[in-house]
This record gives structure tokens, sequence and C-alpha cells, in this order.
């Protein structure tokens, strides 16, 4: 996530392809199996993008809200 900039989609297709198909392409690869892949985790996930977090910052986050952070505002 971190290196896709909490972008969902490139994470993903980075995970399924690798990180340099993802580079390669600027995108996510134009293989059948990724784009499948990719749809079904984001249709299934509801979202493309998931701001990252430094993880003292989601156990913060956690610990106040007693529910996972989506955003590091207000944090």
């Amino acid at each position: 996530m971190q290196r896709f900039n909490g972008d969902v989609s490139l994470a993903l297709a980075g995970y399924n392809a690798g990180e340099g198909a993802v580079d390669k392409y600027k995108g996510v690869p134009p293989f059948g199996e990724t784009q499948n892949y990719v749809k079904k985790i984001v249709s299934s996930y509801g979202k493309t993008y998931h701001p990252v977090l430094a993880p003292e910052d989601a156990k913060v986050a956690f610990h106040l809200t007693g529910e996972i952070a989506t955003s590091t505002s207000g944090i």
C-alpha cells in the first residue's frame, strides 16, 4: 500500500502480477488474470483508495474510536 500511495487497485495488481509489472504498464497490467483479480477484490472491498497510516497512527485511531481508521483526518 505504501509503494502505491494507498491505491488498492495497484497494490492488488502488484501482489498478483508483481510490482515491476505495475511499474512497467503504469497501472494494472493488461493480464486477464490480474484484471479479474483486482475487479473481484475491489468489488468486495468497495473502494479503490485507502489512505496509508503508520502502524502507530493506526493504533491511536483504533484506541480512540474502537474502529479501524479509514482516514487520517482528525487524528
